[in-house]
């Protein structure tokens, strides 16, 4: 009999064995992601200013949320990282990483935009990084007004959103955009 388990290093098969078994299709990731749009966000550390706003995706009809986190007051221009949320391409949104946002602009002083692109199934390759390309393009074309220095751009991410950040990073250096 082949044993679903053996492609599993030998000292992770017990905990594989263990683990609720989970099958990923359009009915479940529904379920996830209404699930984890029920759960409360985090808290933002007070003094920091969080502002949603929507913009255009390159198509003109895309709509895409950005949460933009600033620090109470900078006098001068502040540099911007462009964030994307983990969730495995799948699921997720920028709220689930408030605290680390109010962190970095905490530490750090910058302004943070992260980016609540769309998620596959239901929006497959490459609509997440469409929409990360729309936020960065939007970033760098609104700096003036988000007292930001189109000049210092940091793009990251956790997990899937580092995936993002990767692909960005090198699209952008492809295309010789910014």
């Amino acid at each position: 009999m082949n044993d679903p388990f053996s492609k599993i290093h030998p000292e992770l098969q017990q905990v594989a064995r263990r683990s609720p078994k989970f099958v990923f299709n359009r009915t479940s990731l529904w379920f996830i992601d209404k699930l984890m749009r029920l759960m409360p966000s985090p808290k933002v550390v007070a003094g920091f200013p969080v502002e949603n706003i929507i913009i255009r995706g390159q198509d003109g009809q895309t709509k895409i949320r950005l949460r933009i986190y600033k620090p109470e007051s900078a006098s001068a221009r502040t540099p911007v990282l462009i964030w994307m949320h983990g969730g495995g391409y799948l699921i997720g949104q920028p709220e689930q990483d408030d605290a680390s946002c109010a962190q970095y602009v905490h530490e750090l002083g910058i302004t943070v935009i992260s980016v609540d692109y769309r998620c596959a199934p239901k929006h497959p390759f490459p609509a997440a990084l469409d929409d990360c390309h729309s936020a960065l393009k939007w970033t760098v074309s609104h700096a003036q007004e988000l007292n930001v220095d189109s000049k210092h751009i940091a793009i990251g991410g956790n997990s899937a959103g580092g995936g993002l950040a990767a692909a960005l990073v090198q699209l952008v250096h492809d295309r010789k955009e910014i």
